[in-house]
């Protein structure tokens, strides 16, 4: 069984997820965890849940997806893994804060990034857990999301599908075709019941999706 905590943090309001199973290993996937308040929720998740942190991985290198990773590896040792295409394209956290005139109190170190370390079928695994990694772009260059598909499902989707929303296709690499391909190909490709657990805003579902880009 696959359990979910959300957390809403940062300046714009970016949902971090922490996951896992009764394996009790965990993944946190977009550790935007910005200051120390931030971060000591998932402290008190971790100790409360008697978790082992294993892996911290992102569905794009925007930056309110990776403030806290740098947090993170401090705190538990886990380097953030990234799609490689947004590792080599796009600016770094305080070039991407800069650009879109978002001020920042002190200067931002960048944090340490690898590529998404996957299984030879192409997946990401920890504990007992499987994460189907599929590839969305057209918000980033590089962008993926996670399905898991136990239950009635589970897809975080990052910055590519909000309820009633989709991401914005402006930034660095971005691609509105891109992204509406993205759209389509997860609508049609997973099952209505899937929960969509996006990087902003509420959840949603695939079948509320589909109907919403009337398909």
């Amino acid at each position: 069984m696959l359990y979910i905590e959300k957390y809403m943090v940062n300046m714009v309001q970016e949902n971090s997820y922490l996951i896992w199973d009764d394996s009790r290993e965990a993944c946190i996937i977009d550790p935007g965890f910005m200051t120390d308040s931030n971060l000591k929720q998932l402290q008190q998740t971790i100790e409360q849940e008697h978790l082992t942190l294993t892996r911290c991985i992102g569905t794009h290198r925007h930056f309110d997806h990776y403030l806290g990773a740098l947090k993170v590896k401090e705190q538990y040792g886990v380097v953030l893994e990234m799609p490689e295409e947004d590792i080599d394209l796009l600016p770094s956290i305080e070039d991407q804060m800069r650009l879109l005139y978002i001020p920042s109190i002190s200067p931002l170190e960048e944090p340490e990034t690898k590529p998404l370390q996957l299984e030879p079928d192409g997946s990401i695994h920890f504990g007992d857990t499987k994460l189907q990694v599929i590839k969305a772009p057209g918000h980033s260059p590089g962008h993926v999301c996670y399905y898991y598909a136990g239950g009635d499902g589970a897809l975080f989707s990052g910055d590519v599908i909000f309820l009633n929303d989709h991401g914005r296709y402006d930034l660095w690499g971005g691609s509105y075709e891109a992204l509406m391909d993205s759209i389509k190909n997860l609508l049609t490709i997973l099952p209505a019941s899937t929960v969509i657990y996006s990087g902003h805003g509420p959840n949603t579902t695939v079948g509320a999706e589909r109907r919403n880009y009337q398909m």
